[in-house]
């Protein structure tokens, strides 16, 4: 028998927030989702409109978002832009680089969906190197850019990698876009299921920012929150809305919020997978 406490709890949710009919199980069957009904919830309650958070409807629908793990689980996100390299947030990996090669418990997993669900074949990968832009300070939003070269390429028929932008693209304002990730919840625990929601580019004065190496985005109030540094901003760019374009790595959790602008920084990646 399966007794079940339902309630209701107001949930600043990884990205965005909403309110969620949450139950407690008493049941020798594992849980999954920290028993939030993702599936049975009224639109109201959880924004179905695109107005707050949904979960990822496809375990597969972004095959490139990586989840930046260590011996403590999930605490930043990024992306595949290369059989062998993650871009993401340099404040993600700022300590992480004391040692050289870096330190073991550093590792990226790819097909991560739901940390609770082990049915699927999410693989781990070990972190080769750390490579931060050369002109980035702590806690400054400038130059928040860095890749990880994994040990080993990663294998092209399961993961698939997300399309840098043109460098120097113009049009990215006034272009609604999403961004995904295992944000905090209540209680300060991390989403378990990969979440998204839609937000707007605006321009820059809109977040006080002065350089052009930064984005400005919002959407009501959509936002990411802690835990979805370094994810993707992505922009679906062709005519059947089939690709996705990297056009932003998420770094602020306020609103309007703030990303890395990666076309300014295109050069530089390149520069990086050539190089590194």
């Amino acid at each position: 028998m399966v007794w079940t406490l339902s309630f209701v709890h107001v949930c600043e949710h990884g990205i965005g927030k909403h309110q969620f009919a949450c139950e407690i199980r008493l049941s020798s069957e594992p849980v999954k989702g920290f028993g939030i009904d993702y599936q049975n919830l009224a639109p109201n309650k959880l924004g179905i409109r695109g107005k707050d958070t949904i979960p990822v409807d496809s375990p597969d629908e972004y095959p490139w978002m990586a989840a930046l793990m260590d011996l403590y689980g999930h605490f930043c996100g990024g992306s595949l832009i290369h059989n062998r390299h993650i871009l993401t947030a340099a404040r993600c990996v700022l300590n992480k680089t004391s040692t050289f090669p870096p330190k073991r418990e550093l590792y990226v997993r790819l097909g991560e969906y739901d940390f609770l669900d082990k049915t699927r074949k999410e693989q781990n990968f070990s972190v080769e190197r750390i490579i931060i832009h050369e002109d980035y300070k702590w806690p400054s939003n400038a130059n928040d850019i860095a890749i990880l070269r994994l040990t080993h390429e990663v294998d092209a028929n399961n993961f698939e990698k997300i399309d840098l932008p043109l460098e120097n693209e113009i049009h990215v304002l006034n272009k609604t876009g999403k961004i995904i990730g295992w944000g905090y919840c209540y209680n300060e625990k991390m989403s378990n299921i990969l979440l998204e929601t839609s937000v707007s580019t605006v321009p820059n004065r809109k977040c006080k920012l002065k350089k052009s190496s930064m984005l400005c985005a919002k959407k009501e109030d959509n936002s990411p929150r802690k835990g979805d540094e370094g994810g993707p901003l992505m922009i679906q760019y062709t005519k059947d809305r089939s690709k996705w374009r990297l056009y932003g790595i998420i770094l602020s959790e306020r609103i309007p919020s703030v990303y890395t602008r990666t076309t300014y920084f295109v050069e530089w990646i390149y520069e990086k997978l050539l190089w590194g």
